[in-house]
Parts: structure tokens; C-alpha cells; sequence
């Protein structure tokens, strides 16, 4: 009798070498308080009228504390030391996704060459 087991492949790590220079965006969407909801079930996210926006509340955790937590676990994993970052891009805001409002974090990454320089500093000087 056969088994039928599924094999996840598994992926060398870390996935970008040393040589690898990356460009990441990380969005942190903090937790909302209790405080924020119209009901006590947060699993529907229903926010009261009088909750702040999702960049305008103050909160108590710095943005560059929070991405250097992130970007520090991701070492070994995903590349080797984050000295690999040439272009790092962080939000943090009140999560008000359809979901439970409970927090998330989401890290996005790729790879830069070379040609890409010039854009690259172009897009970062531009003014909102």
C-alpha cells in the first residue's frame, strides 16, 4: 500500500545570495484598540464613526524600530545580512483591512541591477 504524501518543496536558504542588492517595501498595519470599534467583536472590523484615520492616530512604537524588528528576523532567510538593502520603503498605519483589524505586517522584495539606479533615485526624490 502506497502512501500519498504531499512533498513541499523546499527552498535554499537564504533565497538571495550576497551579492544581491534588494529593494523592500514593508507595510505594518498596527492593531486598533478596542476603543476604535463600534461593537466588542472585532472580527467584523466595524469602526466607529470617531476612530482616526489609518495614518493619522499617533501610536507608541517607532516606524524605524518597528522595521529594523522585521527586516533583523529576515536575515538568513530571505538574504543573507539586510546590509543587502539599497531601497527600503516603510508604512505603518492603524490596520483597517476587511479582516479582523488584528495587525499585519507584509514585506515585499526585489532584486536591483545595476540599471536601475537612476530610476531608482529618481522615484525616491519625487514629492507626494
Amino acid at each position: 500500500m502506497e502512501s500519498s504524501v504531499n512533498h513541499i518543496p523546499v527552498l535554499p536558504l537564504p533565497l538571495f545570495n550576497v551579492n544581491t542588492s534588494l529593494a523592500v517595501t514593508l507595510v505594518l498595519r498596527l492593531a486598533r484598540p478596542q476603543s476604535h470599534f463600534r461593537s466588542q467583536n472585532r472580527t467584523r472590523c466595524i469602526l466607529k464613526a470617531s476612530a482616526p484615520a489609518a495614518l493619522s492616530a499617533p501610536s507608541r512604537t517607532d516606524v524605524d524600530n518597528l522595521a529594523k524588528f522585521v527586516l533583523d528576523a529576515c536575515n538568513g532567510l530571505l538574504y543573507v545580512d539586510d546590509r543587502q538593502i539599497k531601497d527600503l520603503h516603510v508604512i505603518k498605519l492603524l490596520d483597517t483591512d476587511n479582516g479582523p483589524c488584528m495587525g499585519a505586517t507584509e514585506v515585499y522584495m526585489r532584486k536591483i541591477e545595476d540599471s536601475m539606479e537612476a530610476d531608482i533615485l529618481q522615484h525616491a526624490l519625487q514629492p507626494y
